[in-house]
């Protein structure tokens, strides 16, 4: 099987309020379960930024529909990746919040245009280590 790794951020449209927002993490859990995708998905209260890993024509899929939600606006993919990773870098998919500032500043890193952008994937990774993931 080919391996894509796909991370995109996204800000939430409106308001969702707490139902909203775990119907979103519990329908990415399951979505993702049943599509054989593993990642994480972190949101700071107003934005998303989510990896996405798995076969190839089903990590597309999921993007196309993200894509489509209403409830994300501003989608930026920040990482496409095919074919290169020989193992996921995530083995469960899980999701959970992350500190705003830590957020900004992993924007502010994506597009700074001295950064290495064979290291958006590390970047992440970091973030989530400092995430409250469930």
């Amino acid at each position: 099987m080919e391996l894509r790794q796909y991370i995109y951020l996204s800000r939430l449209s409106g308001s969702v309020g707490d139902a909203g927002l775990r119907q979103i993490m519990r329908r990415s859990r399951e979505n993702n379960s049943q599509r054989g995708l593993t990642g994480a998905l972190l949101f700071d209260g107003e934005s998303f930024v989510q990896l996405l890993e798995g076969p190839v024509e089903q990590v597309q899929a999921m993007v196309a529909l993200i894509r489509a939600d209403p409830r994300h606006v501003d989608f930026t993919p920040v990482f496409d990746m095919l074919g290169v990773a020989t193992a996921r870098s995530c083995l469960v998919w899980s999701n959970g919040y992350v500190d705003s500032q830590a957020l900004d500043t992993y924007r502010a890193q994506l597009f700074d245009s001295s950064a290495d952008p064979s290291r958006l994937l590390e970047r992440f990774l970091a973030l989530l280590a400092a995430a409250d993931v469930n």
